[in-house]
């Protein structure tokens, strides 16, 4: 695979999630688990905290690592919450499912004589035989890792909020809408997931017998 597709997958799949859970977890850290709000107003205001003064290389790279690192610790936990019947239930999301059983038995017409692959090893062809088709399916699949990851995160923010509610009385009405924003988004974002997995699916398999179908007019030819 090139370098760019690469890149752009971990900017997608790894960085933009884990940026958005850390710009998150600072936001209720500093607005809503500590002081009053003339408090952090004085504290923002102030000559010792400039937005400029942090604004630099080395404090983008850091950040960059930490988003990417992070993002690697909550891979695994993301995709198996995710994947979670009462987490379907819980945000009422239904998975649409692919007749992944058509697909091999159409492949199979095509193509008496040679075996067809497993469907996980469908997208590695695809990816070898068609690489601009293989990108667009690339960006499909740090989209659906965008979303779980995100997911989990924004679900741990929003019990987090939660249990503040109970020891903080600072920003109640902020806090309310943070939980709310916090718990439509996990919801959007798990019915994305899948909305875009199952979009992906189709795509794989509806490639793959295309090149089936190509691969037998060659040899017939």
């Amino acid at each position: 695979m090139n370098v760019v597709p690469q890149i752009f997958y971990d900017l997608i799949a790894r960085i933009v999630p884990a940026t958005c859970i850390l710009i998150f977890t600072l936001l209720t850290i500093v607005l809503f688990a500590g002081g009053d709000e003339g408090a952090m107003i004085s504290f923002f205001g102030s000559e010792e905290f400039k937005i400029s003064n942090y604004l630099n290389l080395w404090t983008a790279l850091c950040f960059i690592v930490l988003a990417y690192l992070l993002s690697l610790i909550l891979k695994l936990p993301s995709e198996w919450l995710s994947e979670l019947k009462m987490m379907r239930k819980l945000f009422f999301v239904k998975e649409q499912t692919v007749d992944l059983e058509r697909y091999m038995e159409e492949k199979e017409k095509v193509n008496e004589h040679k075996p067809v692959p497993e469907p996980w090893k469908l997208f590695s062809i695809v990816r070898i035989k068609l690489p601009d088709e293989g990108y667009r399916l690339l960006k499909m699949l740090a989209e659906v890792r965008l979303c779980e990851m995100t997911f989990l995160g924004f679900l741990i923010l929003a019990i987090t909020n939660i249990i503040l509610l109970f020891f903080s009385v600072h920003n109640l009405t902020e806090r309310v809408i943070l939980i709310v924003f916090f718990i439509f988004s996990t919801r959007s974002l798990l019915q994305l997931k899948y909305s875009i997995r199952n979009s992906y699916k189709k795509s794989v398999l509806m490639t793959w017998t295309q090149i089936g179908k190509g691969e037998t007019a060659l040899e017939n030819g």
